[in-house]
């Protein structure tokens, strides 16, 4: 739908930098459900005094950005060239900073509500 939009009018990639945001992050809400079921081993850790809440938390998000940096390569790769975005670095490293922060926003806020 969107495939070489990039150099269109500023609604076609808006349009599609929407589309792309709604692919990248509604699909991890169901990220949210094992995190719930890890909720017994978070009070398992942090009623026996091995660690932290803090430590706790720090440690299954620092966890997580190996994943969230392939992800989001895997999907800069496909997207960005595909819609033919602007080629000069500084869009490039935004582009990729932006869609690690909506892989990592979703899964964090799942695991501050559990």
């Amino acid at each position: 739908m969107y495939f070489g939009s990039g150099s269109g009018n500023v609604t076609q990639v808006v349009g599609s930098l929407f589309f792309y945001v709604n692919i990248a992050t509604v699909p991890l809400l169901s990220a949210m459900v094992p995190l719930i079921t890890e909720r017994a081993v978070f009070y398992r850790e942090t009623l026996s005094g091995t660690y932290t809440r803090l430590a706790y938390g720090a440690a299954v998000q620092l966890a997580e950005i190996p994943f969230n940096l392939g992800f989001s390569l895997v999907s800069f790769i496909i997207f960005y060239f595909m819609v033919g975005l602007s080629l000069e670095a500084e869009r490039i490293i935004y582009f990729i900073l932006m869609s690690m922060a909506s892989y990592w926003v979703l899964p964090a806020f799942g695991q501050l509500l559990a």
